[in-house]
């Protein structure tokens, strides 16, 4: 049967091996709840999850990105362990993802995660979740190896993750508790973990998408009138009514909010300002969801360029 409604598509980024209670927790309790919570609000959900379709040595890189970049909400969990580290990152993902030159040498699950912090539109919807790294010592010799890092220099890789995901002020549960079951062979006791993804979505999807485009606009009438045109105030206003077009697949109208952005903010900060490099990647981000990739790409060389001049 054909669904009606909106999608809400949501990515799911871990490590591998050592994520499998997790995962397994995820699908079976955690996104039927919230599938049936959001169906209040005619909305359908999608869950994008590459763990459960494939090894670690056969993640590719260049579809996470496509499906990050066309993706409405991210989950990235975390524990000890700091994954498979790809010998290269492909010339093709290169040339479509410039920004990712400087990240050789980091884990599949840190390429995604680092991905996600840096796309626009999922810049208010990333949440982590780091597990209780105390729980290893629980964990049977014959296995502990898929709980840790296989060295110290991938021990310390895992900690500048962590710090890079809490200085960019997304959400993060810190130390989520579970225990090793014996006889199951897994982590057990994650009920913290799974209601605290489903209150952290549910509260993030109610807050968008209980308000339609007729609020937005209103909110975007009454700043331009009391502020103008090109007040900060109402360009976050245009920004979020975009948002909310391409969210509900409208991406005529959110092309031409994005643009008007851009045009405002070129006009009042001039070409090389920082906040021109999040436009830039707003639009190109939409270009590339509707497979116009030849017009996205100059657009994302341009915010890279904004971003090296401002670091």
């Amino acid at each position: 049967m054909a669904q009606s409604g909106r999608t809400i598509r949501v990515y799911v980024s871990s490590t591998f091996r050592d994520m499998h209670a997790e995962r397994d927790y995820l699908h079976k309790i955690v996104f039927p709840e919230l599938r049936e919570r959001i169906a209040t609000l005619n909305l359908n959900l999608v869950v994008v999850d590459q763990r459960c379709d494939v090894s670690e040595d056969k993640a590719d890189i260049d579809l996470a990105f496509k499906e990050i970049d066309q993706s409405t909400f991210f989950i990235g969990i975390l524990g000890e362990r700091y994954g498979l580290i790809p010998d290269k990152i492909p010339e093709n993902t290169l040339i479509q993802y410039p920004r990712l030159k400087n990240y050789s040498g980091h884990s599949v699950t840190a390429l995604e995660i680092l991905y996600a912090l840096h796309t626009p539109n999922l810049s208010n919807r990333c949440f982590f979740y780091f597990r209780d790294p105390k729980i290893v010592s629980e964990v049977p010799l014959d296995r502990r190896s898929d709980y840790v890092a296989k060295d110290h220099k991938e021990t310390l890789k895992v900690k500048e993750l962590k710090d890079k995901i809490r200085a960019s002020g997304c959400p993060a549960l810190e130390n989520y508790p579970c225990q090793w079951d014996d006889q199951k062979r897994c982590l057990v006791g994650l009920e913290l973990f799974g209601h605290r993804i489903v209150d952290d979505l549910w509260t993030a999807i109610y807050s968008e998408y209980s308000k339609d485009s007729l609020s937005y606009e209103k909110e975007l009438a009454i700043r331009e009138k009391a502020l103008g045109t090109e007040q900060p105030d109402t360009i976050q206003s245009l920004n979020n009514l975009a948002e909310l077009y391409r969210n509900k697949g409208d991406y005529a109208c959110a092309e031409a909010l994005y643009r008007r952005v851009l045009a405002i903010e070129e006009k009042v900060l001039g070409q090389v300002h920082p906040h021109m490099a999040t436009s830039l990647d707003n639009l190109a981000g939409l270009l590339q969801a509707t497979n116009r990739l030849a017009e996205a790409e100059p657009l994302m060389r341009r915010a890279l360029k904004i971003d090296e001049q401002s670091f």
